[in-house]
């Protein structure tokens, strides 16, 4: 088989079967794994003055999609969003103390999946596949 075709499928289906392994392990958490992502951002990103359009170059997403996302958040009073008092155009983004409790829940499950997969690789090909990806990343993000 054509590696230029293998790569987009295995790619897929890698992050495919990922999404899927890790909407089970959450299922009981009131989150998708697309709110997880989200929340780990504003979590990583506190105090940065994160807004949603640095969220959504964070995310590698357009802002329709982000919008939609926090509003769900905000309705399940995860987060919350403040004027910023330089800019009262744009929005700050932060976690709520319910926000940061679920984020801790679903953070132990995502180190769980991926310690499962990481004992399955071995030392060596984990930091290999880890090295490859990101630079994909960074040659994707090139060509844009």
């Amino acid at each position: 088989m054509d590696t230029g075709k293998k790569f987009p499928v295995a790619l897929r289906g890698s992050w495919f079967g990922l999404n899927q392994q890790f909407k089970r392990r959450i299922s009981g958490l009131p989150i998708t794994p697309a709110q997880y992502t989200v929340i780990r951002n504003i979590f990583e990103h506190a105090g940065a003055g994160l807004n949603q359009l640095i969220l959504s170059r964070l995310l590698s997403s357009n802002q329709n999609n982000i919008t939609a996302i926090l509003n769900r958040l905000e309705a399940l009073e995860l987060i919350e969003r403040k004027y910023d008092v330089r800019d009262r155009r744009s929005k700050l983004i932060s976690l709520t103390a319910k926000g940061l409790s679920i984020y801790k829940q679903a953070q132990k499950v995502a180190r769980s999946l991926e310690g499962d997969i990481h004992d399955h690789l071995g030392d060596k090909e984990h930091a290999t596949l880890l090295q490859n990806l990101e630079t994909c990343k960074k040659n994707l993000d090139r060509l844009q």
